[in-house]
């Protein structure tokens, strides 16, 4: 599994990506040399993105943005799913998923992760893991906290 990464953007630093127009190989290519350039805006969250994301929202519903956008923003820019996962949150979008984050304490999440279907989980499933999807989650709160508060976009990648 990749590692997943999010970085926050100003409205001017993200225009180019909303309104890129290449092929999904050339987003991905596009997307990674944002994240070098913005490295020192980003959040970094090893493959923990992959048990909060099935956590919070196991069942790709479409309920309130707060539990489904912490990863899968609420648009999908990038259309090949083989390729990866890029996903934007405009700067309100970023502060109802950070107001989402900051109600959700550690017991809440750890009941999530522990009621994750048995399809999800990964072969690290276990309290490991759960405790490591805790501590990048603490870092993810701040990540929002900081992007709600400069009313930034927030950009999640990962490649496949």
């Amino acid at each position: 599994m990749s590692r997943g990464l999010f970085f926050r953007l100003s409205d001017d630093e993200v225009g180019p990506l909303l309104n890129f127009l290449g092929s999904g190989e050339e987003l991905v290519q596009f997307v990674s040399e944002l994240e070098e350039q913005y490295w020192n805006f980003a959040c970094e969250v090893d493959k923990a993105w992959d048990p909060i994301h099935c956590s919070l929202n196991p069942f790709e519903e479409d309920e309130p943005l707060g539990a489904k956008g912490v990863v899968s923003g609420a648009r999908c820019l990038l259309d090949d799913v083989q390729l990866g996962w890029i996903t934007h949150l405009d700067p309100a979008q970023v502060k109802e998923v950070h107001t989402f984050l900051d109600g959700l304490n550690n017991e809440q999440f750890t009941r999530a992760y522990n009621a994750m279907p048995t399809d999800l989980r990964n072969p690290e499933y276990g309290p490991q893991e759960c405790a490591s999807a805790l501590g990048w989650l603490e870092k993810l709160r701040a990540f929002y906290g900081l992007a709600a508060q400069e009313s930034q976009h927030v950009i999640f990648s990962v490649a496949f």
